[in-house]
């Protein structure tokens, strides 16, 4: 796999002179965590392999690619590098009638660029439940599940066809392990699916020379939570998804690998505001739900929500608030951080919602 992803520049390149017929695109989710890059480069790797020209995308603009260091950490900061991102692609110089399109850990289109091939959409991978914003065309295969990892599907996906990459096999081990914390069982991530392709994997590459999963867990979710240099606008976009309501209400949502109550002590309250009033300049947003979570030694430890009214949207933020203290299965208590004057902060009882989980509730609320 190494040589593949070395050579996608030199093929990026070829690709701006029309040195290819048909091309594979597999675009990862525009969070692009480990799950969604592992599961783009994988994909991508093993319809290469067998002669179908094929590129990963990281949904990302290039700039922000530092951010990602578990993504960094796995691939290797060199060799991640060399994966094209986005703004790395002319999408308007490409044939529509020369393309195929994947998606994989993610099943709505986010970005205008690739809307002219929305048709050519041929094969979707994703472990999210189905969302009513999905525009998908009857031709596409779709491959649905909710498992604790997509990898997880595409592992399945690509072993049923004799894939046996070492690299390609250990990424989607390490996001397997990442995405269920280590097959938690207080997670409740983990599905017997995840178990069994996870087990298949280690098979193949033989699990007497495997690095044990607690210190392969421990490693990635340190590289994940090392924000040693990055700022709170940074940790605002490490992780970051921002959903249109109804095409006209702009929600940022990001996760971050820190409770937002750990992470209001990195600045005062002017430049914690400042920075979420840059923060949503950039992306347009109405709304900002940043969701916090601390894991220690493969525990959910805690999970946060804060809640900042960009635009004083004012009942819209109001009656969001109040529907999700309504939702016992969060089990969400308003809490007061000394330090800010601004914002609603929750603590959340619930650990078992993550962004998945939660996002539904929010878009069900806003759309009322």
């Amino acid at each position: 796999m190494e040589p593949y992803l070395r050579s996608l520049p030199d093929f990026i390149a070829n690709l701006a002179k029309g040195s290819f017929k048909r091309l594979n695109v597999v675009i990862g989710n525009e969070s692009c965590d480990l799950d969604s890059a592992a599961c783009a480069a994988v994909y991508a790797h093993s319809i290469h392999s067998i002669e179908k020209p094929a590129i990963p995308i990281l949904n990302i603009l290039r700039e922000d690619l530092p951010l990602k260091t578990d993504v960094t950490f796995c691939f290797g900061k060199d060799l991640a590098n060399h994966i094209p991102c986005r703004d790395d692609i002319k999408w308007k110089d490409l044939d529509p009638e020369e393309l195929d399109l994947f998606l994989v850990d993610h099943h709505v289109l986010t970005f205008g660029e690739v809307s002219p091939f929305k048709n050519r959409l041929s094969k979707v991978f994703d472990h999210r439940p189905f969302s009513a914003d999905a525009d998908i065309p009857s031709t596409a295969e779709v491959i649905l599940r909710q498992t604790g990892s997509c990898s997880t599907l595409i592992g399945g996906e690509v072993l049923a066809k004799g894939y046996n990459d070492p690299m390609g096999l250990r990424l989607l081990r390490d996001t397997i392990l990442t995405d269920t914390i280590n097959l938690s069982e207080a997670a409740k991530k983990t599905t017997p699916e995840d178990v069994e392709i996870l087990t298949k994997i280690e098979v193949i590459l033989e699990t007497t020379t495997l690095e044990p999963r607690d210190s392969v867990f421990n490693q990635i979710c340190d590289a994940k939570t090392d924000i040693s240099q990055l700022t709170f606008g940074d940790l605002l976009r490490k992780d970051l998804k921002v959903f249109d309501v109804n095409n006209s209400f702009k929600v940022a949502v990001p996760s971050a690998m820190l409770t937002f109550e750990e992470l209001a002590q990195r600045g005062d309250s002017n430049e914690i505001k400042d920075d979420l009033g840059k923060f949503c300049s950039r992306y347009d947003a109405d709304l900002v739900v940043i969701m916090g979570v601390s894991i220690r030694e493969s525990d959910l430890v805690a999970r946060d929500l804060f809640i900042y009214d960009n635009k004083a949207s004012g009942n819209k933020c109001e009656n969001l608030c109040r529907g999700l203290v309504k939702d016992q299965n969060l089990g969400l208590e308003e809490h007061m951080i000394n330090n800010l004057d601004f914002g609603t902060h929750f603590k959340q009882g619930n650990l078992t919602f993550n962004r998945k989980k939660v996002w539904p509730i929010v878009q069900e609320i806003l759309n009322k």
